[in-house]
């Protein structure tokens, strides 16, 4: 096949493969393996085994945590690639070298190792590569051709199948553990658990956020049988007093009897939590490890589409939130920080919990713009404009985005406050249409 000289096109063709993301696929063995990716790793000479790893699982939270500990370990003079997904405006922003996006001509040229070793790939044995593989196995490629020090990985939709879970790590971290991805990696939180703790690997370093008791025995049971050492955020992390105003939020935390008080640029009473399990995770991952960096660094992470205010008149703040308990601190944290949101656009995934966050949701918003989640993703926007019709008489089923994002500026009168929320997908087309 000819070369690509164009990144949008590298993702393109990927984008032709098998596309877990596109939600048209089967759950089945030809779908979810690890041993086409492990072959086909092991012809490229094995590229993700040449740097330190650190592998990141969970509901929610991942990308926050993920791009605090980028940053961490950045700081400290490691050489950090830092892959992640989804993205939101940009395929660049999955791949990151040094809290950067990786440089257009060094994606390009790895991606083309890969497109012209497609032909082989295949003679492996083990069919044609998904997409998310190509995704993940050019980023293992780039790290590697920029000499990275550190990977921090973060999982797919997740799971003992995750293409990314062809890695070593050193230390892992599992985020809070909520349903989701219906029949994909499980039809319930114990299941979805029992999945994520195959991430573990022998004598690993293991992190975990709060969890549901049952949620975390799990964990500990995986820990035990592979002599892996357990950090749970509840026992290790203190947080003694926070500040929150506009320019973000200033906490006073106790990390393994240990103070930090540092300051972070976002929203949100989650990021508190999730900016903490970074900064335990780098404690006892790196070598040097120098609490001062933090005091200083933390406040340079910019986390797009996480209560991301982009637009000023009115006030329109987006955010990915997709589960039960992610939009109930999204509420708490809107009200944290003096927001008052008032009209609310919102598209939702088919395989989320439709009904309680209709509970979570419906009265604290005068208006309500129910749409598609946006994407490849099925959504039901019928049957949510119907849950949130018992509550609310101002609620508008409008399916397509842009006329839903006018739909609210109609109401709004550029005086009353938007949040708009629900999917990435959903709040990518905000952030170009309000661009």
């Amino acid at each position: 096949m000819k070369e690509i000289n164009n990144y949008k096109k590298v993702f393109e063709f990927f984008g032709s493969f098998t596309n877990l993301e596109k939600d048209t696929f089967k759950v089945n063995k030809e779908t979810f393996q690890l041993e086409r990716l492990s072959a086909i790793l092991d012809y490229f000479g094995n590229p993700h085994l040449s740097y330190k790893t650190i592998h990141i699982d969970g509901s929610k939270g991942k990308g926050s945590v993920a791009m605090y500990l980028s940053q961490i370990i950045s700081s400290h003079n490691f050489k950090t690639g830092l892959y992640q997904s989804p993205h939101i405006s940009s395929y660049l922003e999955r791949y990151q070298i040094n809290n950067h996006f990786v440089d257009e001509t060094t994606l390009i040229n790895c991606a083309n190792r890969i497109i012209n070793s497609l032909s082989d790939i295949i003679s492996l044995g083990f069919g044609y590569p998904t997409t998310f593989e190509l995704q993940t196995l050019l980023a293992f490629i780039i790290f590697e051709s920029t000499k990275c020090e550190y990977g921090i990985i973060e999982t797919g939709f997740g799971g003992m199948l995750d293409a990314t879970n062809v890695i070593k790590p050193v230390s892992i971290i599992i985020t809070e553990i909520e349903l989701e991805h219906k029949g994909v990696i499980g039809n319930s939180k114990k299941e979805i658990a029992n999945s994520i703790s195959n991430i573990v690997k022998e004598n690993s370093k293991v992190f975990i956020s709060k969890q549901d008791i049952y949620v975390q025995e799990i964990f500990e049971h995986k820990c035990k049988q592979t002599d892996s050492k357990l950090y749970k955020a509840t026992d290790e992390i203190s947080i003694s007093k926070y500040e929150a105003n506009f320019k973000g939020i200033k906490i006073f935390a106790d990390i393994q009897k240990t103070r930090f008080n540092y300051n972070i640029s976002q929203y949100g009473l989650f990021q508190i939590w999730n900016s903490s399990l970074a900064i335990l995770c780098a404690k006892n991952t790196i070598d040097g490890f120098d609490k001062k960096l933090i005091e200083n660094v933390l406040y340079k992470t910019s986390i797009p589409g996480r209560m991301e205010l982009i637009n000023t008149t009115p006030q329109i703040l987006i955010d990915g939130a997709h589960t039960v308990n992610s939009m109930k601190a999204l509420l708490e944290s809107i009200k944290l920080h003096g927001m008052k949101t008032e009209v609310l656009v919102i598209g939702i995934a088919y395989d989320k919990e439709i009904s309680e966050i209709i509970k979570v949701l419906n009265n604290n918003f005068k208006s309500i713009i129910v749409t598609n989640a946006g994407g490849f993703k099925k959504s039901e926007p019928e049957k949510l404009f119907m849950g949130f019709k018992k509550h609310n008489s101002n609620v508008y089923l409008v399916k397509e985005h842009k006329s839903a994002f006018s739909k609210a500026l109609e109401i709004s009168k550029d005086s009353l406050e938007i949040l708009i929320t629900g999917s990435f997908q959903l709040i990518s087309s905000a952030k170009l249409y309000f661009k």
